[in-house]
């Protein structure tokens, strides 16, 4: 008896060290699923990612916490696709030091917007008070393509400022008025590149 109590004692800290392993592997792979999406809940293409379930009556526990922890609401996803970037074509990091170009054409929506937030999804102050595009006040190329520079300081035509932002994120949102985006529609449509120029 003496024996067994011993063994039994001398397994308790092998017991504790297996229980925070896996109280850590579960936590993290909530804080993955929460902030970076899984291939259940996320669709990728290029930088872009695409939250599928948000807005959705039947939404996923993991993609209303995305959002919920930005403070934001998302949008009906039955007649706009959103999608967000927070990396430029190359995988790396968006942020406010370096300038950027978003360049697009034929893009399958009747109407979309693209506009540029911190990371933490807030509106980015600054004196010129722009904060979007979309496909009705965009300056387009001769050629029916648009560009659209990312930068702390004035730059002609299309400029969304980034001022001294940090980490920052694009979000692009196409809209279907008459009825909703299917996912034919979704995989056919041809999202802006994001090309890194320069960085301080």
């Amino acid at each position: 008896m003496h024996k067994y109590l011993i063994r039994a004692i001398s397994i308790i800290p092998e017991i504790g060290l297996f229980l925070l392993i896996t109280i850590a592997i579960g936590t993290l792979s909530s804080w993955y699923a929460i902030e970076l999406g899984t291939p259940f809940n996320v669709a990728r293409q290029g930088p872009w990612i695409r939250w599928t379930s948000a807005g959705l009556v039947d939404s996923d526990p993991y993609s209303r916490a995305h959002f919920s922890n930005r403070e934001l609401l998302p949008l009906d996803a039955n007649i706009i696709l959103s999608f967000e970037a927070a990396h430029d074509d190359h995988g790396k990091l968006l942020h406010s030091s370096c300038d950027y170009l978003l360049e697009g054409r034929n893009i399958n929506a009747p109407w979309w917007m693209i506009a540029v937030f911190d990371a933490k999804g807030k509106l980015i102050p600054n004196i010129a008070q722009r904060y979007s595009f979309n496909s009705e006040n965009v300056a387009y190329n001769p050629n029916g393509s648009f560009a659209i520079r990312l930068a702390r300081e004035a730059r002609p035509y299309n400029w969304l400022p980034t001022m001294r932002a940090g980490y920052i994120k694009i979000i692009f949102e196409a809209h279907r008025e008459t009825r909703p985006l299917n996912t034919q529609q979704y995989k056919k449509l041809i999202l802006p590149s994001i090309t890194r120029i320069s960085c301080r």
